[in-house]
């Protein structure tokens, strides 16, 4: 990525340009480059200053401004939008370019080419052609493309400059020079530039071809099941098709459709997309992708951290336009040549990306994204593949790039509730109420606020009026938008808006967008949450939006521990009927793994004060049997408060996760729990339930208390709903599926290796029950059913005497376990 040393000057005070569409389509066999003009220049020139999120209201104030421009310069003889294209060569490479110019005015054979740009202040007295190099090159190409057509014999060309940081809008017009020796030079510099990555490319991807000669499984032992998944997620890459795979916890799903989808991706030189939902899923990945390099296949891998987690400024929201870290990111990026350095470790570290960044005072997260157009995985959470509002638009907008995308989804079960809170956009009272007073200069915006201040009020006494915490609101009520009035407020106030202001914004948007498309999958609900008032639009069934990105991408691998029935899940995460599904046999010996049902615990919500005493007595017996580290999980916060306390005073050594750990503390809580014996209290679905490979060397024992059922609220019951609507069984869709997989996921933390014992005691009669038996992993079952947990609980004394064997006949006595 390189260019000029004019470039590094560009643009001080130009508008902030995006590079969010910089991958370059790139035929190796005859050496074609197939791209865009803005594209190309954005890929050989990175842009000095940064622009926010495309759906920025200020941003949309710049696009609404652009277009206004263009529409009143227009006359009779004018067009717009003039598609144009052509040919260049440099060296080996041809370079075939698209563009649109903005305004072509036509006079018999004398044209006037016009492109405009919207920019933040201009310096009249500085050299525009320096000032603005990136805007003369795309018009330096529109020139080339349209004097070749022959299409006019006399051509001029201008560049027009709107600027967005004073009211009333100035505007600036140049007349340029198609002569002007800088820019002509400028452009075979931003040709030898692209021509130079792209022939580092071809060597890196022949290293890659004979590496993949010598491929194999990188660790010593593949365990059952993972020869099947690799051959899986290398057929869906090879053949463009989707696989969903069910395999227990510890079969080592991630290693087996790594090897099994990499080698595809290099062969088709694709960009590889391991998504997930939680940071502890990762460090499997990265021992697995640095397992491939050292056995001779070199990778580039990136590993995206959430921008709001490694903003160097410390911003809750990013404010691109006063950010240090974004004002010069191009000359940051070039002149510590951040790519070649970072690149040349194959595998980059967060850690060294984070200090590399601050060093050059760049973005950190900017610097990950474009880090990402050179790498062949990258590792990052579902939001940058399918939220509407932050999924990579370089990877994802364009079809042709999404089908060089290939997806891995890691515990795909999470995906399907992660996906209907991307499309249910709420409004929060509290973000109300963080704006009054508006400082002066936003006095504007109070009287655009006053509608929604209304609403609140007026849905805050129906609530008490008639005595709900939440109600359905209807579908044809009448939302208050944000019109052109909020836009020239926004355009107004461009960089002073505050953040509370802006997610009001954004919020408003979402609430439109969804006011013109929703169906019978959309509810409109009021509810009161932890002392705040919500308006929501929630959706009951993402599945549409989330099967539209997988069909745009070459291939979709959905995998966990937990989809069952695969069918169902199928279904809710949009992939097609002729989905491959695949389920895998529990890699470890049976008789290590103890399984109980207690029977005599009733945890249901109205029965947890009275039988509390008993539940505190059957965990303290557990743990008596054999003491060492036990991992309780609970279906809330709540329940698990209230049953701390009376466990520590029987002198237990109790540890308790605490709601909204960091990331430090998460890392510290761990490390405790794998140095000494400790009764571990958990929450069932939370961050040390799933996806957490626990290395205590005194594991004993999973306890699971109660089903971990979804509570049931009005957003519940609409989803069951909705499930009924469509022929199912609401309660057990929508309920028991969800809680189940709590319950599968807590207790896969127990077994995660074949020399690994212990017992796993589900705490409540309903386990022995429909709908709940049918869904037990097999591998827990003893010949088709499973024991009950008895008074003594003299089992789980006879399990550890056997050295942690389980004994197929004993029990209190036993239920049928599955169909």
């Amino acid at each position: 990525m390189t260019g000029s040393p004019a470039a590094g000057t560009a643009a001080r005070h130009a508008a902030p340009s995006s590079y969010s569409d910089m991958l370059l389509r790139f035929d190796p066999e005859s050496m074609t480059v197939r791209a865009g003009i803005r594209e190309l220049i954005s890929y050989g020139w990175l842009p000095e200053r940064l622009a926010g999120n495309p759906e920025d209201p200020s941003l949309q104030a710049r696009s609404a401004a652009h277009y206004a421009w263009i529409r009143e310069a227009s006359g009779e003889s004018s067009r717009r939008e003039v598609a144009v294209s052509a040919t260049e060569r440099f060296g080996p490479f041809t370079f075939e370019i698209q563009g649109r110019i903005d305004l072509l005015d036509e006079d018999g054979d004398e044209a006037t080419i016009t492109e405009v740009k919207t920019v933040t202040g201009f310096d009249p007295d500085r050299d525009p052609v320096m000032e603005y190099l990136p805007f003369f090159l795309q018009l330096h190409f529109y020139f080339l493309a349209f004097s070749r057509s022959g299409a006019a014999s006399g051509l001029r060309e201008r560049l027009v400059l709107l600027d967005m940081g004073v009211s009333p809008r100035r505007v600036r017009i140049l007349d340029v020079d198609p002569a002007d020796p800088r820019i002509a030079s400028a452009w075979m510099d931003l040709l030898r530039g692209v021509s130079e990555d792209l022939e580092r490319e071809v060597r890196i991807r022949e290293a890659q071809r004979k590496g993949l000669e010598t491929f194999t499984f990188p660790w010593e032992d593949m365990r059952p099941g993972q020869g099947d998944m690799m051959e899986a997620s290398a057929s869906a890459v090879e053949e463009g098709s989707c696989a969903l795979i069910e395999a227990p916890t510890g079969t080592g799903k991630t290693a087996a459709v790594l090897s099994g989808a990499l080698p595809e991706v290099l062969a088709r030189r694709l960009t590889l997309f391991f998504l997930t939902a939680k940071d502890t899923h990762k460090k499997i990945v990265r021992e697995t992708l640095e397992r491939m390099t050292a056995g001779g296949l070199p990778v580039r891998a990136i590993f995206i951290t959430a921008r709001e987690r490694i903003c160097l400024a410390g911003n809750r929201r990013c404010r691109m336009e006063d950010c240090r870290y974004a004002q010069h990111f191009g000359s940051g990026v070039r002149d510590n040549d951040l790519p070649g350095r970072l690149l040349a470790a194959g595998i980059i570290d967060p850690a060294v990306l984070l200090v590399e960044a601050a060093s050059a005072v760049v973005c950190p997260f900017e610097l990950s994204l474009l880090l990402s157009l050179y790498c062949d995985v990258v590792v990052c959470d579902y939001n940058y593949a399918f939220d509407p509002h932050v999924f990579l638009r370089r990877f994802f907008a364009d079809p042709a790039t999404a089908a060089s995308c290939a997806l891995l989804i890691d515990e795909a079960a999470n995906l399907v509730p992660r996906s209907r809170e991307y499309y249910s956009p709420g409004m929060r009272e509290s973000t109300l109420k963080a704006l009054k007073p508006l400082p002066k200069e936003m006095r504007s915006f109070s009287r655009l606020l006053t509608p929604w201040r209304k609403l609140f009020s007026s849905l805050e006494r129906q609530a008490v009026d008639e005595g709900l915490p939440e109600f359905e609101l209807p579908r044809t009520l009448e939302l208050p938008v944000m019109e052109d009035s909020w836009r020239r407020a926004a355009d107004k106030a461009l960089g002073r808006i505050p953040d509370d202001l802006i997610e009001m914004m954004f919020a408003i948007n979402d609430f439109a967008r969804l006011r013109d498309q929703a169906d019978s999958r959309f509810h409109l609900l009021y509810r009161r949450e932890k002392g705040d008032a919500i308006v929501q639009w929630f959706c009951t069934d993402a599945s549409s939006f989330l099967g539209e990105r997988m069909g745009a991408c070459r291939s979709t691998t959905a995998f966990s521990a937990t989809l069952k029935p695969q069918d169902h899940f199928r279904q809710a995460l949009g992939m097609p009927d002729w989905t491959a599904m695949l389920r895998t046999p529990y890699p470890f010996p049976r008789e290590n793994l103890g399984v109980w049902i207690d029977a005599r615990v009733d945890t249901r919500y109205r029965s947890r004060q009275r039988t509390l005493p008993t539940l505190v007595a059957r965990i303290a017996g557990i743990y008596a049997t054999s003491p060492g580290t036990y991992l309780v999980f609970f279906p809330s916060y709540e329940y698990m408060s209230m049953a701390a306390g009376p466990l520590a005073e029987r002198g237990l050594p109790v540890m308790v996760q605490r709601p909204g750990m960091s990331p430090p503390e998460r890392t510290e809580f761990l490390g405790r729990i794998e140095q000494k014996d400790a009764l571990v209290l958990t929450v069932s679905g939370g961050v040390f339930a799933e996806g957490v490979d626990l290395r205590a060397p005194a594991r004993k024992g999973a306890i699971v208390v109660g089903p971990c059922l979804p509570s049931p609220d009005l957003r519940t019951r609409l989803l069951q709903a909705g499930y009924e609507d469509d022929g199912c069984d609401g309660f057990f869709t929508a309920m028991v599926i969800p809680g189940m997989n709590r319950v599968i996921q807590a207790a896969g933390r127990l077994i995660r290796g074949p020399e690994d014992r212990g017992v796993l005691v589900l705490m409540d009669r309903r386990f022995s029950q429909e709908p709940f038996w049918p869904l037990m992993p097999e591998h827990w079952l003893r010949d088709g059913s499973m024991p009950l947990l008895g008074e003594g609980m003299t089992e789980l004394a006879g399990f550890w005497e056997r050295g942690g064997r389980r004994d197929p006949v004993e029990g209190a006595g036993r239920v049928p376990a599955g169909p």
